[in-house]
Order: structure tokens, then C-alpha cells, then sequence
């Protein structure tokens, strides 16, 4: 289905979701980093998808899940933010993402809602 406003979207178990042609898609593809779903798989998808539209976020987490793909949508234009370490409970995902460039906007999670916000209030990335 075509991505709704306001809706939020989870992945089922061992599946990863995607945007293909504009549309959520359950993707059965391997793990990536371990994980099945993978914040990779769909971030990835939006770099290719949305280009410089795409907004991604990284939260506290273990692991490196998200990171490769959040640095696609860095590298296409679009706004990366991550938790920065002072909220963080781990800070694994976040750490991981900065370390390889991948994060426009470090925040701490209480700034991060209004920051998204804003941008959908300028019409996406900036």
C-alpha cells in the first residue's frame, strides 16, 4: 500500500519492509547485520526511492542495524538524524551510523519529534 501520514508501519517477524515503486512492500530477502527486518533494508529503499527527500532516524540500540542504510540516504541528499549519547540507553546504532559518516543531526531524544517537525513543515530534507 501507498504510505500514509500520520500511520505508523512495523515490519512483520523475519520479513523486512521496503519502498518499491512508492509503495510498502514486505521484502524476504537475508538478514542484513544480523537483523530480519533491518533498518538498512528500508532506509536503503527510501535513499533510492525518495533521494533527497528521505528523512531517517537511528534510536538507541545495540548493534550496527540501520547504519549502511542510513549512509545511503546521507549520500542521496536526505536528512540523517541519530540519538545522540546522552539519551541513548545504548548507543550501539547511533555510534555506528556517526562513525561512518552517516548522521547529518546528533540530538538527544527529546529534541528529535520537534526537529521532524520542522522539517515536515519545510516539505522534507533540507
Amino acid at each position: 500500500e501507498r504510505p500514509v501520514p500520520g500511520r505508523v508501519y512495523v515490519a512483520p517477524i523475519e520479513k523486512h519492509i521496503a519502498l518499491i515503486h512508492g509503495r510498502l512492500a514486505i521484502v524476504d530477502t537475508p538478514a542484513v547485520c544480523g537483523q530480519k527486518p533491518s533498518g538498512t533494508v528500508l532506509f536503503s529503499s527510501l535513499a533510492r526511492a525518495l533521494g533527497n527527500k528521505a528523512v531517517g532516524v537511528v534510536l538507541t540500540g545495540m548493534g550496527a542495524d540501520g547504519s549502511e542504510g542510513l549512509n545511503d540516504m546521507y549520500k542521496a541528499g536526505g536528512y540523517t538524524i541519530a540519538e545522540d549519547s546522552s539519551t541513548c540507553v545504548v548507543f550501539g546504532m547511533p555510534s555506528a551510523a556517526a562513525k561512518i559518516g552517516a548522521v547529518r543531526e546528533m540530538l538527544p531524544l527529546p529534541a528529535i519529534s520537534g526537529r521532524l517537525r520542522d522539517l515536515a513543515g519545510a516539505g522534507g530534507a533540507a
